[in-house]
């Protein structure tokens, strides 16, 4: 009943550099998006409201980075970056990273030492869309300085890496400050030379979470957000990988986690209270959910190599979550596959198909009801049908400089939705060339 038309467009220019010690580059980057809270539920609302809804948000980027690695020297690498972030109704972000890591051989092993300072800030002009009064924005800073030192050991068979992650993070806008300690803990071992493979770990991280990632993980989601990071307190996996065959490789990793404030993905509750000047109030667009969240996950994959010109593989993750509030994990599935498949057809052509399968995930819809609180709105519980989606391609190198391919996109032509409300466009055929320059 919307208009749902989108469009992603990204300009990128880099310029590298390298020696026989030592490699630099700078690049920048430029994106514009356009998307639409095109998701409301058919048959609620009048032709009237439906007209007067201005559901067009544009997304803005740019970003400028520069990296320098070093060989033979205790000095390693260094990295920064510096991105840009702003929307169409005066929502901000500004986000810094500096990398830096140092290197000391130590006769048979290695210490490493990794430190990294993470800072994100910005501003939304509008208030939650849980609160019946557009009255407040939202201003939210976070900074991170980290240290990670580890010591590498190489035997035989053996790879050993023994080391923790010490993260500050500060909550610049509430005056909050908090100390974190992480183990970072990987090994690997050969069982049966490259037959069998075991390997494990446990791993931590505050993570920096930004309006930039979330956008990226789902563009229908409100410039009304509460930003924090999430305490990846440990991921604790197990594997075995290797060649079952010489040219069928196999990976099997069980893995367990327990993350605190891990930000779910919700529908934002229909507010007829709101007269925002975007129509994000409807029921149309997305929220988040913080909850502490244990997952027992398995993964599963097998690669096929039968020659240079053929490849294919599949995979399947299953995940079993416990969360701290009782709610399911919302927006999240429980089982994930896909299939590929790549053909070379002698020199000129080429071809490929990619299916996948998403399993089934919860949401709610609700009703904003002033002077309440946003856990006592009327609610109903959404279950998203899992679904199937298949994409092809096949190519023809006319030429070194020209290609020319076609690609498919949801061949199945399954209407189904990725999120609560969303469906997506049937089945795309997009046709186009290539060239590439020779300087």
């Amino acid at each position: 009943e919307l208009n749902d038309t989108f469009y992603d467009t990204r300009l990128d220019a880099s310029y590298a550099k390298r020696d026989r010690d030592l490699d630099w580059g700078a690049a920048i980057g430029l994106q514009h998006q356009l998307y639409n809270w095109y998701g409301i539920e058919p048959g609620v609302f009048s032709e009237t409201v439906i007209n007067s809804i201005d559901e067009r948000q544009n997304y803005y980027m740019g970003e400028v980075s520069g990296h320098i690695n070093v060989e033979d020297a205790y000095f390693k690498r260094a990295d920064l970056k510096y991105r840009r972030f702003f929307d169409a109704v005066s929502s901000g972000e500004n986000r810094a990273i500096f990398n830096t890591g140092f290197e000391f051989p130590m006769n048979e092993e290695t210490f490493n030492a990794k430190v990294k300072l993470d800072y994100v800030g910005g501003t939304f002009e509008n208030a939650s869309v849980s609160s019946a009064d557009n009255d407040n924005g939202i201003s939210y800073g976070n900074l991170q300085v980290g240290i990670n030192p580890s010591l590498t050991m190489l035997r035989d068979d053996l790879s050993l890496n023994l080391g923790v992650n010490l993260v500050y993070g500060m909550d610049l806008e509430n005056s909050e400050s908090n100390f974190y300690i992480y183990p970072a803990v990987t090994a690997s071992y050969r069982l049966l030379d490259e037959t069998v493979i075991a390997y494990g770990g446990v791993t931590g991280e505050l993570k920096q979470n930004s309006y930039y990632d979330f956008v990226e993980g789902n563009p229908f989601v409100s410039p009304t957000l509460t930003i924090a990071p999430t305490d990846s307190q440990y991921n604790a996996y197990v594997g075995f990988k290797g060649q079952l065959l010489p040219n069928l490789s196999y990976n099997v990793k069980g893995s367990y986690t327990a993350e605190n404030n891990k930000p779910l993905y919700t529908l934002n509750p229909r507010n007829d209270f709101r007269s925002d000047d975007k129509g994000y109030y409807y029921g149309n667009s997305f929220g988040l959910f913080y909850d502490d969240i244990k997952t027992l996950g398995v993964f599963g994959e097998l690669n096929v190599d039968v020659n240079r010109n053929f490849t294919a593989g599949a995979n399947v993750e299953i995940y079993d979550y416990n969360t701290e509030t009782g709610n399911p994990a919302w927006n999240l599935p429980n089982l994930q596959a896909s299939l590929f498949m790549d053909y070379q057809i002698g020199e000129k052509w080429y071809a490929g198909v990619n299916l996948f399968y998403v399993g089934e995930r919860e949401d709610f819809s609700s009703t904003v009801v002033q002077n309440v609180q946003p856990s006592e709105f009327p609610a109903t519980l959404i279950t998203l049908d899992g679904y199937f989606d298949a994409n092809a391609h096949v190519g023809y190198r006319y030429t070194d400089q020209w290609s020319f391919f076609i690609k498919g996109a949801n061949l199945s032509n399954n209407d189904y939705q990725r999120w609560s409300n969303f469906q997506v466009q049937g089945i795309q055929i997009l046709g186009g060339a290539t060239y590439k320059f020779d300087f």
